[in-house]
């Protein structure tokens, strides 16, 4: 579940939260989040059974979305689905807007 801390970042930042509220509601530390948004820490279960909570969203979209793409499984609950779509649009988004980015840098760096 090595994606699980992006997925955590890009539903927090979509609604709004702070890391700070997040790591308050979640019971855990900030520097903790942060660890595990950047993926340097995996969350146990429990743990991603309250961030999912704090964010409002099943944890099994939250676990779903972390699975690596060729261990890709679907949920028969079509809100479930319906949040790991969207969710899924977010990553290929920021992703998009991060390639766009450093192509705009490489074409204004002087040199």
């Amino acid at each position: 579940m090595q994606n699980i801390g992006k997925v955590v970042q890009i539903v927090r930042n979509a609604k709004g939260i702070s890391i700070s509220k997040l790591a308050q509601d979640s019971s855990v530390s900030v520097s903790f989040l942060s660890l595990v948004e950047k993926g340097e820490r995996q969350p146990s279960i429990e743990v991603i059974g309250r961030i999912s909570t704090a964010l409002q969203i099943p944890s099994e979209a939250l676990i779903l979305l972390a699975m690596p793409k060729s261990q890709k499984i679907t949920s028969a609950d079509e809100g479930v689905s319906s949040i790991t779509d969207s969710i899924e649009k977010l990553i290929e988004a920021e992703k998009s807007l991060k390639r766009l980015l450093i192509k705009i840098e490489e074409n204004h760096a002087p040199g």
